[in-house]
């Protein structure tokens, strides 16, 4: 059926599912303007807007229980990571029988799902365009309370140095601390009490056995030549003092921590189920929610999840 929007048809009803605060509140700053262009566009939508954490995933159970096969989030990665979850808790249908168009908040660009386009602009005309990719997801299971838990993973996972600094920033926005000097300043604390663990990681059957760790981050890549997907494991041994002191000149504490795996400070290894443990407490994480608590395993599920691309 088809439904007429400010003088345009257009195709189903979406739910845009809104993470006002995410990107430090830029998300919600741009909204009118995403609001404009789903509307020029034509895209018959209404917009709810998330309140607290894992609201998101509350949003997500109860539109697709009542019925909504067509939803947008608007959001960086941990707005998706409940999105996501919200799908494969719900009970009633499929989660491939939904559709998730993506508009990523600025802070996330180049972070997110491949294919899927960082701009307000072109994330609006491939959700009117309805194309769409099925494409993979990982199982994360991990220590919580004594208990195995899992979580559904779409973009990136952490191990120790990372998943620490997901759950200080968490915490500082819990505490409505927002600002640049105290992101900072608290990554910077962080990595001077970071010390490398020792870890015993296993991947696809193989052992590495006594791994001096700091930090690990777990990503989704296809392989060259055959296509297949895998979970990029990317080692980081140790940090640097003097990385310590660049810190204090970076703008987000987070960030600071993303460009340490950019510069050729660690190694990669591939495989499609990795699990790491350790002798000592290690925090892990997955799309910027710190989850819990090593060992862990992250295993690859191909065709999880249906997604809007250019």
């Amino acid at each position: 059926m088809q439904v007429e929007v400010a003088g345009h048809t257009s195709g189903p009803k979406w739910l845009a599912i809104v993470n006002p605060v995410s990107g430090d509140g830029i998300t919600g700053r741009d909204w009118p303007f995403v609001d404009m262009l789903l509307r020029e566009a034509g895209i018959c939508f209404e917009p709810v807007f998330t309140r607290y954490k894992y609201h998101a995933v509350e949003l997500t159970v109860k539109a697709v229980n009542e019925g909504c096969r067509h939803i947008i989030v608007v959001g960086g990665d941990r707005t998706l990571y409940e999105v996501v979850n919200g799908l494969y808790i719900q009970q009633t249908v499929s989660p491939l029988e939904v559709l998730l168009g993506i508009i990523p908040s600025p802070h996330d660009r180049g972070e997110g799902i491949a294919g899927v386009p960082e701009e307000y602009p072109d994330a609006v005309a491939a959700i009117a365009s309805g194309c769409f990719s099925l494409r993979p997801l990982a199982v994360v299971s991990y220590e919580e309370a004594g208990y195995r838990q899992e979580r559904y993973m779409a973009v990136n996972g952490y191990v120790g140095l990372d998943a620490c600094m997901a759950h200080r920033i968490g915490l500082l926005r819990e505490e409505g601390t927002r600002n640049y000097v105290s992101r900072r300043l608290a990554a910077a604390r962080l990595l001077a009490s970071c010390r490398a663990i020792a870890t015993n990681i296993c991947i696809d059957g193989r052992e590495l056995n006594n791994i001096s760790l700091s930090g690990a981050r777990i990503g989704l890549c296809r392989r060259q030549g055959s296509g297949e997907w895998m979970l990029e494991l990317s080692l980081l041994r140790r940090v640097s003092r003097s990385w310590i002191v660049r810190v204090l000149f970076s703008r987000w504490g987070e960030v600071f921590v993303q460009r340490m795996y950019r510069r050729g400070l660690t190694e990669c290894r591939y495989g499609r189920n990795i699990t790491i443990s350790a002798s000592q407490q290690l925090e892990v994480g997955a799309d910027g929610d710190s989850i819990g608590y090593a060992p862990v395993t992250f295993r690859i599920i191909d065709d999880a999840l249906k997604v809007v691309v250019r």
